[in-house]
């Protein structure tokens, strides 16, 4: 009897470690597994809006040609492409040869576009058709093959997030059924199905490089204030900036060194602000702070202090000798004012931090500013210019074999009075 007793919790030892075992590894498993399909769901996602993005700009340049309109367009080829390298990059194989294909598709789509506006200035509307004729199969099958992809993504997240769901339901179903511990074993499932849920839900939320809120959480939680504004009639502003030359970043360090600098600058952002504020990663090298029940006066306030917090030390001292020093350009917009909607609060705040680039840099714009700015003529033709003399400078550096202080990390702040090219 005693060696039969032995024998069965022999047994039911031998189980259970099993069972733990099998515990501590499938679902760990399974919850890598839903990692990784969220996080290229998500840059699939970015890709995505970038691209359609710059489809519509060639749609409302027709309507609205000038330089503005061109500088618009200039602005979404920037992010798509960037995107899509980001997805290169950060992807796996089939990725990669995704975002090759798509690039190479956007080539000839900048091309005809270029064509397009060119032939809408001068009034050709032989060559307008014939460029728009020729550019519209290649809309069509971008904003096809990136759908779908998003979409078969999206879909695969969902798909291993379900299989995830399953295996915790079949770990927790199964556990009672376990001789010995059953019930320790349901409790600890139990409270192990509640950590991976929740992780699940933070991994979805989260972006995975600067562990801030990434682009779909930032947007329901502005949708989410943007409710409460208007139930208890109180402002909020958004903060949009982005770090000032960071495709020269990338090209001097590399992209690894790259994505310390942006992982940095999220925390070192992320300290500056009090209370409810929060930031996130809005896209590539681009983020936004969201300011509740916050007026542009304070708003101001937030921004200057965030912008001087940036620029006083360097950033990625782990990576680079001495770090690379860092500054970043700001726009501010502010519910009600400047916007009833989220999409229209996004948009004048980027205009706003389109302007800070194109004013020199390591500065703070708000959209009420943007505005005026956008309607003098002279100032934005004498902008134009310094912009086009700063390009043949710069490209005359790089013929050169100069170094550029920027680049190099000796500079630490824009020039005051001096107008760079934006991004």
């Amino acid at each position: 009897m005693k060696k039969l007793f032995r024998l069965g919790m022999g047994i039911a030892v031998l189980l259970m470690a099993l069972f733990s075992l099998w515990l501590a590894i499938i679902p760990q498993s399974a919850v890598n597994k839903a990692d990784r399909a969220t996080s290229r769901s998500d840059l699939y996602d970015q890709a995505r809006y970038a691209v359609s993005s710059e489809e519509l700009q060639v749609q409302q340049y027709r309507n609205d040609p000038g330089p503005a309109a061109t500088a618009r367009y200039q602005r979404a080829v920037a992010a798509g492409t960037n995107d899509l390298l980001t997805l290169s990059h950060d992807g796996e194989t089939n990725d990669w040869i995704f975002a090759q294909k798509e690039l190479a598709l956007l080539s000839r789509y900048h091309i005809l576009a270029q064509q397009m506006f060119v032939a809408s200035d001068v009034g050709d509307t032989a060559l307008l058709h014939q460029a728009s004729q020729s550019g519209e199969p290649i809309a069509v099958q971008l904003e096809l093959e990136m759908n779908t992809a998003a979409s078969q993504h999206r879909q695969q997240a969902l798909q291993n997030q379900g299989e995830l769901r399953s295996v915790l339901l079949a770990a927790l179903l199964a556990t009672p059924v376990v001789i010995g511990g059953g019930l320790l074993l349901f409790s600890s499932c139990w409270l192990l199905l509640a950590t991976y849920h929740s992780r699940v839900e933070r991994v979805v939320l989260t972006d995975a490089l600067t562990h801030l809120p990434n682009h779909r959480a930032l947007m329901d939680r502005l949708e989410k204030e943007k409710e409460h504004a208007q139930r208890y009639g109180h402002p909020f502003s958004l903060l949009f900036f982005d770090a000032d030359h960071f495709k020269r970043v990338n090209d001097t360090y590399g992209h690894s060194t790259g994505d310390v600098v942006l992982r940095e600058l999220g925390s070192r952002v992320r300290s500056q602000l009090r209370g409810e504020a929060i930031v996130g990663r809005y896209g590539g090298e681009e983020f936004l702070v969201l300011l509740p029940e916050t007026g542009l006066a304070e708003a101001y306030e937030v921004a200057e202090r965030v912008r001087k917090a940036i620029a006083a030390h360097a950033l990625a001292t782990s990576a680079v000798n001495e770090g690379i020093p860092t500054t970043i350009s700001m726009g501010i917009a502010t519910f009600p004012d400047e916007g009833l909607t989220v999409g229209e609060l996004v948009e004048k705040a980027d205009q706003a931090m389109y302007w800070a680039k194109r004013l020199g840099r390591n500065q703070v714009r708000t959209a009420q500013e943007a505005e005026r700015f956008s309607q003098d003529q002279s100032l934005a033709a004498t902008i134009s210019n310094l912009e086009r003399h700063d390009d043949s400078a710069s490209d005359e550096l790089s013929q050169s074999g100069e170094h550029d202080p920027i680049v190099d990390g000796t500079a630490t702040t824009a020039r005051p009075g001096h107008i760079h090219a934006f991004k």
